[in-house]
């Protein structure tokens, strides 16, 4: 079949692996939104409220634990290509390798997450601040 076709095998162990990840995502989101959907736009009543800081707390911990799998499967995607394994075995052998360096690759991560969005995020947000203040529009 040739080299081209030979890459197509790395496709079904990605597409495990990126659909175990998202179900682990909408599985924590979807209470998070049913609580949105319940309240109203500006919440007055206090049951409104604790129901607000419950849904906030509660999306904490989801991504608190969001990230204990996603830092526990950091090599996978590289151990499909590197180690031709299946999707689940990839993330077993991740789990193995990052056993006992949690923290640091943690660190990794977020210093990574940092680099790649709160840097271009914090060059943009003045452009978008000064576009829309007042200043502005006193000037025309």
């Amino acid at each position: 079949m040739g080299v081209f076709f030979s890459s197509f095998s790395k496709i079904v162990p990605l597409t495990i692996l990126w659909f175990t990840t998202q179900v682990i995502i909408l599985i924590g989101c979807i209470p998070f939104l049913i609580v949105f959907e319940c309240i109203s736009p500006k919440p007055t009543e206090p049951y409104q409220l604790w129901l607000l800081l419950a849904a906030y707390i509660y999306f904490f911990i989801v991504l608190l634990i969001y990230l204990f799998f996603a830092t526990r499967w950091t090599f996978a995607i590289a151990l499909i290509f590197h180690r031709d394994l299946s999707g689940i075995g990839a993330m077993r052998t991740s789990w193995e390798m990052t056993k006992g360096h949690f923290w640091g690759m943690l660190g990794i991560n977020i210093d990574i997450s940092i680099g790649l969005f709160g840097l271009p995020m914090m060059m943009i947000w003045p452009a978008y601040f000064f576009q829309y203040s007042d200043s502005r529009r006193r000037l025309s």
